[in-house]
């Protein structure tokens, strides 16, 4: 064994010759008996080896220094002075700590508390990292940083709070300019209490097969929370799997709407290349009978789409949500039931109908006057009681109907709504079933399959049969068919005369009639 020499005139470190480690005075004979040492986490002491520190987590006794604010100072690692220039770091800039389950980029600042090897975190650090005695490394933090698109998270505990688009935004100012990785947890203190998120998933724009193959590395990949970073929470992770595995293909009978819906969102945020500028539409409507399947589509669509998502509802702040959108660009705005918010201008519309029209106007203004990566989205059971100034050019240019589903459509929903349900059913007896659910929308064929499931529980059978839906049907009513559209024609009685042509009189085998108008003369 070598003996171990001091490191710069320092009397607190020692290089060991043999195996290049720094260790301290207190740790010199453990190291005697463990050279080289080992470098899992089941070291005997504390050293530093390559730049590298690899020492134990503990807790900074002082809670308090001047100048920073409490979340910059819960995010900081706290290291003796020796230890930052051995790890050849800088105050003030982020270092990597991390052990075999988790890493994280915090802010390294001095300390002269503890050992030379600790490595120190607040009470609020310790909560959403490492706990007490864990055996962490420290180095220096020069990741190949990407900006984060979207910032995946889920509550680690019970939630009370409902959480709005305020609580995206708190966590957005708290957490701007830091690098996350997914397994990180981040604290906000929101309206009295410490709210605890765990990162589950992050994405990041779009990029070439060559950008994936150089930032692949088996150390975990960081992003960096820029200005156009969204966030989205869920309740649980089992919740955005499941979103994020439901897909355009499981949906039934509206494959060519979705697919025309598709190619002008893409088309709209640059993802298929334009011929001009100037001539891409900005805005959709979707229309159709209550129940079939708009919102379904609309969200599904969100969901596959590599874009910021913003949901409009009437209690945000319209100025604040649309310029959010045109920050994190490409974004697609998801307005439901836009008839509500943008109704016809009467006596009686209100001054929250009136702000939240004119704020619409002018954001497709700003969209069309930028040619900006954003496209605007609504959903609609009533049409013609959405304001006139909304559907002329220039805002939803394109209006597709979500039409009520005809006997194929029928079939092939029922078909996917049984993919994964365990039935005895065959394809002539469901496509009997579609033929006699005429008028059945989207939610009425779920509601079939609900019943239908319900009477098989009731008879105790592990399977759906053609007799469950029999019985089913006796007890779902179609939509399509609860209300009836009358056309009115724009010619008055007033203003013409009605002669009855009667085809085929007096023969008794007559049938029909026709009822033909006459102008008057000199009435135009």
């Amino acid at each position: 064994m070598t003996s171990p020499k001091n490191k710069k005139g320092s009397t607190s470190w020692f290089l060991c010759e043999k195996c290049n480690c720094s260790v301290t005075q207190s740790d010199k004979e453990r190291h005697f008996a463990d050279c080289p040492p080992d470098l899992t986490t089941s070291r005997t002491h504390n050293f530093v080896l390559g730049a590298t520190l690899y020492g134990t987590v503990d807790l900074k006794p002082t809670e308090e220094i001047k100048g920073l604010t409490p979340q910059d100072y819960n995010n900081l690692v706290f290291l003796s002075q020796s230890a930052i220039q051995l790890c050849e770091l800088c105050i003030g800039e982020h270092a990597l700590v991390y052990d075999d389950n988790q890493a994280y980029a915090l802010r390294v600042w001095p300390t002269v508390e503890k050992t030379l090897t600790s490595v120190l975190l607040t009470k609020r650090g310790l909560d959403r990292t490492f706990d007490i005695n864990t055996l962490v490394r420290v180095k220096r933090f020069d990741h190949n940083v990407t900006a984060a698109r979207q910032v995946i998270l889920k509550p680690l505990a019970h939630c009370n709070i409902e959480l709005t688009h305020d609580v995206n935004v708190r966590i957005h100012k708290a957490y701007l300019r830091h690098f996350l990785t997914k397994g990180n947890k981040i604290t906000i203190f929101y309206f009295g209490v410490f709210l605890t998120f765990e990162v589950i998933d992050i994405t990041q724009p779009d990029k070439d097969l060559v950008q994936a193959l150089q930032g692949a590395s088996l150390e975990p990949q960081f992003f960096q929370v820029v200005d156009s970073t969204s966030w989205n929470i869920f309740r649980s992770e089992l919740e955005y799997k499941q979103k994020k595995e439901r897909s355009l293909l499981e949906i039934g009978g509206l494959d060519k709407e979705i697919g025309e819906i598709k190619d002008i969102i893409h088309i709209a945020l640059g993802k298929t290349k334009a011929v001009s500028q100037s001539l891409i539409s900005h805005g959709a409507l979707l229309y159709g009978s209550p129940g079939a399947g708009k919102t379904m589509v609309v969200n599904a669509l969100a969901n596959n789409i590599d874009a910021h998502v913003v949901k409009i509802t009437d209690g945000d702040d319209l100025e604040v949500t649309f310029n959010e959108a045109m920050k994190r660009t490409p974004s697609l705005i998801i307005i439901d039931d836009i008839d509500t918010l943008c109704p016809l201008r009467t006596s009686r519309i209100g001054d929250l109908e009136k702000k939240f029209t004119s704020s619409l106007l002018g954001f497709f203004e700003q969209i069309n006057s930028e040619s900006a990566k954003a496209f605007v989205i609504a959903t609609s059971n009533k049409p013609d009681a959405i304001d006139l100034s909304v559907r002329r050019c220039g805002r939803f240019d394109h209006e597709i109907e979500i039409p009520t589903p005809n006997q194929s459509a029928r079939y092939d929903i029922l078909s996917k709504l049984l993919r994964n349900v365990p039935q005895n059913i065959g394809d002539d007896e469901l496509r009997d079933i579609a033929n006699v659910t005429h008028g059945f929308v989207g939610s009425d064929l779920v509601l079939l399959c609900a019943q239908a499931a319900l009477r098989a529980a009731t008879l105790k059978s592990n399977k759906l049969c053609a007799e469950h839906f029999r019985f089913a049907l006796t007890r779902v009513n179609p939509s399509a068919m609860r209300e009836v559209q009358i056309e009115v024609s724009s010619l008055y009685l007033s203003r013409c005369i009605i002669r009855l042509v009667c085809t085929g009189w007096p023969n008794k085998n007559a049938r029909y009639c026709i009822w033909e108008p006459v102008h008057r003369r000199g009435l135009r």
